[in-house]
């Protein structure tokens, strides 16, 4: 009798302690629209796991953390992660943490406005028109570590997806200002956005577009060094000067 008070209370102990750490309300309508909302069951998972960790603020470059908890690989982790975001259900915005210091964390904050246009319309916009698909964006992410030499940070990687789908440029005009960037020695991508704005700008929107506006710089730039490499020859010439009247 004492032996089983003994194993009562130690459960109830147990059950105490999981109060302790917090319970993650998840909304019915989740479940009840889960058919509509194009999810796959780890990205599902993932979505309820940063739902969790946002009481807790989770950093967004806390890819290590997410995959030792979930069991997945750091490629895994960053897949789904791209996922979601490409389908406009999670961003990243800046919060000051504890000393004031601006940092990157998840934000649910897109899912939920969708699940809740999903309620009232029925339909959710989770998918852009002409959206590159997955393999697309992880050829082109590749691309660009390839360049910068290093892994892209979660903010780069959010500025690629709103190039895509926000402003949805052809990946091959993105790659095209790349490879400017690369000429110019200046690998970055606000560098990248600048000349991406420029030719939206000018209403350039396709890779045979800006590569004429290229050509055509560059055409410009040349006509203008050969000008100015004839006045310096003359420059270094001593004519004469003959005194033609006659005494």
């Amino acid at each position: 009798m004492h032996a089983k008070e003994g194993d009562d209370i130690g459960f109830m102990t147990e059950i105490y302690d999981w109060l302790k750490e917090g319970f993650t309300a998840v909304p019915n309508r989740f479940f009840q629209q889960f058919y509509r909302l194009d999810l796959s069951s780890d990205e599902a998972l993932l979505l309820l796991y940063i739902l969790s960790a946002s009481r807790q603020n989770m950093v967004a470059d806390d890819m290590q953390r997410i995959g030792r908890q979930l069991g997945w690989s750091h490629e895994t982790v960053f897949q789904h992660l791209n996922s979601l975001m490409s389908k406009n259900y999670l961003t990243i915005e800046l919060v000051p943490d504890e000393t004031g210091k601006q940092r990157d964390h998840y934000s649910l904050r897109p899912f939920f406005e969708q699940l809740d246009a999903l309620d009232k319309h029925g339909k959710t916009d989770t998918t852009q028109k002409n959206a590159p698909d997955y393999k697309q964006r992880s050829e082109l992410i590749q691309h660009f570590e390839e360049e910068f030499g290093r892994s892209l940070t979660q903010m780069e990687l959010e500025q690629i997806n709103q190039w895509l789908l926000d402003d949805q440029y052809d990946i091959a005009v993105i790659l095209l200002a790349l490879k400017e960037a690369v000429i110019h020695q200046a690998l970055s991508l606000k560098y990248i956005d600048t000349i991406l704005l420029n030719w939206e700008k000018r209403n350039i929107r396709t890779v045979q577009e800006a590569q004429a506006e290229i050509n055509r710089r560059n055409q410009r730039r040349q006509g203008g060094f050969q000008a100015n490499q004839t006045t310096d020859a003359y420059q270094n010439v001593d004519i004469p000067i003959i005194n033609w009247s006659h005494d």
